[in-house]
């Protein structure tokens, strides 16, 4: 296993030099006043939405007549939708079978003009479908953490922020870039788009020291039981 993973790393290393060449330098002047802002993470994990949160609802307090979308997969991604963010839904599966559906996708992308395009994959590591999304958006203006190779992709990166940070604290820190950059603050969910019924739901496939323990996940279904009935 760990001799696939090496092979899997040293494949991606060396197509991440390759395509390198190819990236375009895009514009060194960063954006002060954008009006198209895109957001991009496409990866399949709940979780890693919940943890763009204070990202993107900063990004509406500091540019609050920008466009924002959020490039992100189709699975989970109805939860931003319920935050009142547009999402641009990516068919992973569907690219694979079908790469006429990827450069659809770009095409799209191309055709809003964005004048930046923050990449929100893992803080501490690169992600080279992140960065490929993020060179075909169009857009000029690219940030990212300087994590790996990311100084050959972005335009703009932020320093890669400490292991102890919470990942949404470490993500919310790519818009430091702009003076003036609201404080962090955890992630808030509010659905804000109708919902056919009062419905609550836990997803738990976290692990290791992501994961919650069986007493705190009581406690929070019970918090939950707790504010529901005193609501109704």
């Amino acid at each position: 296993m760990a001799f696939l993973k090496s092979i899997e790393q040293w494949g991606r290393r060396h197509a991440s030099a390759a395509i390198t060449l190819a990236v375009p330098d895009g514009d060194t002047r960063l954006s002060l006043k954008p009006s198209r802002i895109l957001v991009i993470r496409t990866d399949n994990r709940l979780g890693n939405l919940v943890l763009m949160e204070p990202l993107l609802r900063s990004l509406k307090t500091k540019f609050p007549r920008a466009e924002l979308n959020i490039l992100a997969s189709d699975v989970f991604s109805e939860l931003l939708e319920c935050q009142g963010y547009n999402v641009i839904h990516a068919d992973k599966k569907g690219q694979i079978r079908n790469p006429a559906i990827f450069w659809n996708l770009i095409q799209e992308l191309r055709s809003r003009s964005y004048d930046v395009a923050i990449d929100a994959a893992h803080p501490h590591s690169f992600s080279l479908s992140g960065a490929v999304s993020t060179v075909l958006s169009g857009a000029d203006c690219r940030i990212s953490t300087d994590a790996g190779d990311s100084a050959r992709w972005y335009t703009h990166t932020v320093a890669e922020p400490p292991l102890y940070w919470h990942e949404s604290r470490a993500l919310h820190s790519l818009g430091s870039i702009w003076e003036g950059w609201p404080e962090w603050s955890p992630p808030e969910l509010h659905a804000v788009k109708a919902m056919e019924r009062n419905a609550a739901g836990l997803h738990v496939g976290a692990s290791g020291n992501k994961m919650y323990s069986i007493e705190h996940l009581e406690e929070l279904i019970d918090r939950i039981c707790r504010k529901v009935i005193l609501e109704i």
